[in-house]
């Protein structure tokens, strides 16, 4: 069994070993706090076991403790500049066996929780993984994805950019455009401007798995802010910004029949 108040309890005395007036560190706690429960609402909606969402769910609370050495060790979310977060999530569970604080009693679940934490933040998921492997990791990814939506909703865009690296606001890179229209995303390596992380994280749509992700993002609202930040990037960008709005929309829509 998995004893979520306890397992919050250990994360939050875990958090406290960290600067708390460090920005990055309080927003990566309220961060897991909401993924944590998009989590266990997303593998609630599918319809899984009370002990599959209870999982889910800590997966959620687990699947970024890598960030507070990262952002310690950093002061910021760029994986460019250290191992990459969900690495040292892994290492800080399996290495230095963190895991058995959270679940001292059984074993079963740590290959599922190894790989969802070590997969959530990859460009695509290892197609190695068993189906109960992949199930986590895609209730991990979209959960992750929407609630990065709602930060970026929020008017944390401007901030996050900086942080991963992106000044330039000049231009779409023209093969970033073209992905975008091919409903694909590239890895970050590929982008050049601040509209390129503008028009990449809206297209996290296209690795979003499950249809009540999608629901979500709709109810929630969390699109349309993003979607008028570019003009504010760049408003001389305005027809391609209205070109992406209405190609995205109709990909969620699409989505939701």
């Amino acid at each position: 069994m998995i004893d979520l108040d306890r397992c919050k309890k250990i994360f939050i005395d875990y958090t406290e070993k960290f600067d708390k007036n460090n920005f990055i560190i309080n927003r990566k706690i309220g961060h897991t706090m909401e993924v944590m429960y998009l989590s266990g609402k997303i593998a609630e909606e599918l319809k899984l076991s009370e002990e599959e969402k209870d999982l889910a769910t800590l997966i959620g609370l687990l699947h970024d403790i890598g960030r507070f050495k990262q952002a310690q060790n950093t002061n910021s979310c760029k994986d460019s500049e250290s191992s990459d977060h969900a690495s040292i999530g892994v290492h800080i569970l399996f290495e230095e066996n963190m895991i058995r604080e959270f679940i001292p009693d059984t074993r079963k679940y740590d290959n599922i929780i190894r790989n969802a934490v070590g997969e959530h933040s990859r460009f695509s998921i290892n197609e190695n993984l068993t189906d109960t492997e992949m199930k986590f990791a895609k209730i991990i990814r979209d959960a992750d994805k929407l609630d990065i939506y709602r930060l970026l909703s929020e008017g944390a865009f401007f901030d996050m950019a900086k942080s991963s690296g992106f000044s330039d606001n000049t231009h779409f890179t023209s093969e970033v455009l073209e992905a975008f229209y091919n409903n694909k995303q590239l890895p970050r390596n590929k982008l050049k401007t601040t509209l390129d992380y503008f028009l990449n994280t809206i297209a996290f749509v296209y690795d979003i798995n499950y249809n009540i992700s999608f629901k979500i993002l709709k109810e929630k609202r969390y699109l349309e802010p993003i979607l008028d930040i570019g003009t504010e990037i760049n408003n001389q960008e305005k027809n391609e910004i209205e070109k992406i709005k209405k190609h995205i929309n109709k990909c969620v829509e699409e989505k939701l029949v």
